[in-house]
């Protein structure tokens, strides 16, 4: 497990390098600042059973940007990983991602939609400087993510 993990973030790491990364200047990444300054940093959660698990790795930057790792787990074993490359802001309660794109077990994946990029929306029930507890709009489904790291 410990080199699988080794080898999503080497590919993260190369992805960065190659200049498949995003664009760093720094711009304000949203209208709403009190929520933004919270959501920045490292933040992790995860949704299964004690057999079929999730669990993502997300870092928000202050320049709109966003990092996820998945990780899918079977029996405690990692079966699959994927990384996305987003943007991301909050307007109001809403936070609205855009996944640019997405490497499922280090190879480039091309989702098949007539758009370049995936959208979602999350309305956010409650934030603090450690977790944030945060609705799909479309599925409503709930997730709970707890922070890692505060400063990005």
């Amino acid at each position: 497990m410990e080199i699988k993990l080794k080898k999503i973030l080497v590919v993260l790491l190369l992805v960065t390098i190659s200049g498949c990364a995003f664009n760093t200047s720094k711009t304000d990444a949203t209208n709403s600042k009190s929520m933004s300054d919270l959501r920045l940093g490292q933040w992790t959660g995860s949704i299964g059973d004690e057999n079929k698990q999730t669990v993502w790795h997300d870092h928000f930057l202050p320049n709109g940007d966003l990092y996820i790792i998945f990780e899918e787990y079977e029996d405690g074993e990692l079966m699959s990983s994927k990384i996305e490359l987003c943007k991301w802001n909050i307007e109001g309660d809403i936070e609205h991602i855009s996944t640019i794109k997405t490497y499922r077990n280090g190879r480039l994946w091309i989702p098949r939609t007539s758009s370049s990029t995936y959208e979602e929306y999350y309305k956010i029930l409650e934030i603090t400087e450690a977790r944030i507890k945060y609705k799909n709009v479309r599925s409503g489904k709930i997730y709970q993510s707890h922070k890692l790291i505060k400063n990005p």
